[in-house]
């Protein structure tokens, strides 16, 4: 996943569908690195106000956090507390009651001259945590990763060892556990000055911070700009990635490959499509389908040009599209629509949910949730594959009527909109017939969207 950007999208499975934390966020933190815990019944279980686990003077950047596999979690973070050698990396472990366990507002990760940006961090299965940052120290961008054990001791060379060579500049694009306590590094490379021909290429480090592939392995070298990359394991040791592309001069598409365990490509040559609309599409979040393939979500703007909605592809594990059209998973007409995050369901689909704001200019952000498996299509009269049934009739709740998301909380040939309002004291119901079509499309699993005010990122939905 692409981690910048959406520091709260954690809390929203967590706290509002149930889910599980992602291993690089866990909950929101403020900007002096303070965090809370929600338990699973929503009861805090630290310090009134959350833990302050790095105080230090200068700025603190928004930490990325992994799970330490017992109970409390590793944040690792910038830090600007002297200016001698600009930006550096610090890390903290907090315990399962949330007592810091490291050294006093952290231990340096690397410190060394010039800026060191954009941590990412993930588990090394064994208490520890790997780090991977852009660095500055070469004078260009290049990219280095240190490991720190369950103490805070590092485990590599002094600063981090370097992933990447040349006089290129190389942006991290992800960081995902290998399985074997080591780690792949997905990275965009910048082949001109200007910016404009960028490739995707990866590494895989072993635990002992050594390379295991002999050279870093391409991902696309199609022309153009390939960037954006999201990344999933594909549970058979290797991962999968997708990322916007522009190898087709004005019109944005998107791609995806497969690279096994040694770094082999498995599927075509530079990636597959993904979407080849002609309307751009922004890549979103990606999860594995538990059988080699991947679900692809993304911002799609071929409805109106200028309004996202949130749209759906699987990939199989060949690389080929599982559903003969792109799905439209939320795509209201008066609204512009972006997904925000991805899980597997744990029969076989996602759960996608959705930040939405109104097209009218009405200020305010929404939360929408969606269901979807890989079984068939529930289509409208008109022919619209669409989440929340663009062409609905209203019906009036009945007085203290009360609606929660269910796999089955309404008949499968109907789909419903429930909507809270912004203060939360009344629930409209948007209701239209579907028919069923048999196709290798996409079924809703659960019939309606839940659209609940921007305050559902840090709390429980008020309607449920």
């Amino acid at each position: 996943m692409n981690v910048r950007g959406r520091v709260w999208r954690a809390v929203l499975f967590a706290v509002l569908l149930g889910a599980h934390v992602p291993t690089t966020l866990a909950w929101p933190l403020d900007g002096d690195g303070q965090g809370r815990p929600p338990t699973a019944d929503g009861q805090i279980l630290w310090l009134a106000n959350g833990v302050g686990f790095c105080t230090a003077d200068g700025d603190q950047g928004i930490p990325h956090l992994a799970p330490d596999g017992a109970g409390g979690m590793i944040a690792v973070w910038t830090d600007a507390r002297s200016t001698a050698n600009g930006v550096d990396i610090y890390a903290q472990r907090l315990n399962a009651v949330g007592t810091p366990l490291w050294a006093a507002n952290g231990v340096v990760v690397s410190d060394a001259p010039n800026n060191q940006l954009e941590p990412q961090a993930i588990s090394d299965g064994a208490g520890g945590v790997l780090v991977a940052w852009d660095d500055e120290r070469p004078g260009g961008l290049a990219i280095f990763a240190q490991r720190l054990d369950d103490t805070g001791k590092t485990l590599w060379a002094a600063d981090g060892i370097s992933v990447t060579m040349g006089a290129a500049d190389n942006l991290l694009a992800q960081l995902v556990p290998d399985g074997s306590g080591g780690a792949f590094v997905i990275w965009e490379q910048h082949a001109n000055p200007d910016r404009f021909d960028t490739n995707l290429f990866a590494q895989r480090i072993s635990a002992a911070g050594s390379p295991i592939w002999t050279t870093p392995v391409t991902i696309t070298l199609a022309l153009g700009e390939q960037f954006d990359a999201e990344v999933t394991p594909d549970g058979s040791g290797g991962f999968i990635v997708a990322w916007a592309d522009l190898r087709d001069a004005g019109d944005q598409n998107l791609y995806a490959q497969r690279l096994s365990a040694s770094g082999v490509a498995l599927w075509a040559t530079d990636g597959v499509p993904v979407s080849s609309n002609p309307a751009v599409q922004g890549i979103g979040p990606i999860v594995a389908d538990g059988h080699g393939g991947v679900f692809v979500a993304w911002y799609d703007y071929r409805s109106t040009g200028y309004l996202a909605d949130a749209y759906l592809m699987r990939l199989t594990t060949s690389g080929d599209r599982a559903w003969p059209n792109d799905l439209p998973v939320v795509a209201a007409l008066d609204l512009a629509e972006g997904p925000t995050d991805l899980i597997q369901d744990g029969s076989g689909g996602v759960i996608l949910v959705a930040a939405a704001s109104d097209a009218s200019g009405v200020p305010g952000t929404d939360v929408l949730a969606q269901r979807v498996d890989a079984a068939v299509a529930l289509v409208d009269a008109l022919g619209v594959e669409d989440g929340l049934c663009r062409h609905a009739r209203k019906v009036p709740p009945r007085p203290g009527a009360f609606s929660r998301l269910t796999r089955n909380s309404m008949p499968p040939r109907n789909c419903a909109w429930s909507r809270c309002s912004a203060v939360r004291t009344t629930r409209s119901i948007f209701l239209s017939s579907k028919k069923q079509r048999p196709a290798r499309t996409p079924h809703f699993a659960w019939p309606h969207s839940m659209r609940c005010p921007p305050r559902a990122r840090l709390m429980p939905c008020p309607c449920w």
